[in-house]
C-alpha cells in the first residue's frame, strides 16, 4: 500500500487483487508448481464468495490462459473454520464492480477519534456560569480519502464530517455544524464561541467529580471511480473527556 499524505486530505493507494465471480476456462486452475512466488505486483482483495485473493506471482500462467494476469492465493474459511489457500489464476481485464472495488476504498478510510479541546483546558476546572468553549482539533476534523486500484480501474472514497453532536454530561445536548471556535489568548472567555455550553450546577456531586462530555462526529462518506459514483449510510467516530466544574467569582481566561 503506497500512502501519501497532505495536511488535509491523506490519501492512499491500494492495490488489490481481482477474485472471478465464477470460475470459468480463461481464469480458473489451481497452481501446481513452478515459479510462482515472485514477480507479483502485490495485492488484496475480497471477493463476492466472501474469500480473500492475495496476489503470489504472475510467472508460469496455466494452459489455456490467452491473456495476461496473476496467480492468487485463496483464503476461505470452510464451515468448519479453516483457511484454505489454494493458488488460483485470474485474468488482468477481470475488472471487479466499481461498487466492489469501493468498499475496499472504504474499508481503509481509517477515520480520526475526535480530538476534544475545551477553555479552560483540562485539568483546569471550568467555571460555573461562564461559557465553555468547546471544539475539535483541526486534524481530527477535516475530510480524508482513500483509493483502491486494479489495472485500469481505480476508485477514490472520501469522508467528509458534517456535524459535531455535544453531549455535555449535565443533561444538556446540541449539535454544531462545524468543528467550533479554538480559543485564543486575548479572546474574551465570557462570550459564548460558536459551540460553546454553560454550566449551571457544579460538578462535584457527579461521579469522581466531573462531567464526562461526549462529542460525536457525523461522517459523510461518498466514492467515484469507473466512470460512476455513489454513497453510502453516514457513520459516526466518539471520544469523551471529563470536566470538573466549579464556582468561582472571577472570570479565568486561562487557555
Amino acid at each position: 500500500m503506497d500512502c501519501s499524505l497532505t495536511p488535509d486530505v491523506p490519501e492512499c493507494s491500494v492495490e488489490v487483487g481481482t477474485p472471478p465471480s465464477t470460475g470459468d476456462g480463461n481464469s480458473g486452475g489451481e497452481h501446481n508448481g513452478g515459479s510462482n512466488t515472485g514477480g507479483g505486483s502485490g495485492g488484496e482483495h475480497e471477493g463476492a464468495d466472501g474469500c480473500r485473493y492475495i496476489v503470489i506471482g504472475r510467472d508460469d500462467p496455466p494452459a489455456g490462459a490467452r491473456q495476461p494476469g496473476a496467480w492468487y492465493s485463496r483464503h476461505c474459511i470452510n464451515d468448519g473454520g479453516a483457511s484454505e489457500r489454494l493458488p488460483v489464476w485470474i485474468a488482468d481485464a477481470q475488472s471487479p464492480d466499481p461498487a466492489v472495488l469501493a468498499r475496499s476504498a472504504i474499508s481503509r478510510l481509517d477515520l480520526p477519534v475526535p480530538a476534544i479541546r475545551a477553555n479552560p483546558a483540562p485539568p483546569a476546572a471550568q467555571l460555573l456560569n461562564v461559557p465553555t468553549w468547546l471544539w475539535l482539533e483541526g486534524p481530527s476534523y477535516r475530510a480524508r480519502s482513500a483509493t483502491a486500484s486494479v489495472p485500469g480501474l481505480s476508485v477514490t472514497a472520501t469522508a467528509s464530517p458534517s456535524k459535531v453532536r455535544w453531549s455535555t454530561g449535565d443533561g444538556a445536548s446540541f449539535t454544531c455544524s462545524g468543528a467550533g471556535t479554538p480559543w485564543r489568548a486575548g479572546m474574551d472567555p465570557a462570550v459564548a464561541s460558536s459551540c460553546s455550553h454553560t454550566y449551571k450546577v457544579p460538578s462535584n456531586g457527579q461521579p469522581g467529580g466531573v462531567y464526562e462530555v461526549r462529542a460525536t462526529v457525523t461522517w459523510e462518506i461518498g466514492w467515484v471511480g469507473g466512470g460512476t459514483s455513489g454513497s453510502v449510510d453516514p457513520v459516526t467516530t466518539t471520544a469523551t473527556v471529563p470536566l470538573r466544574v466549579q464556582r468561582s467569582s472571577a472570570l479565568n481566561g486561562a487557555g
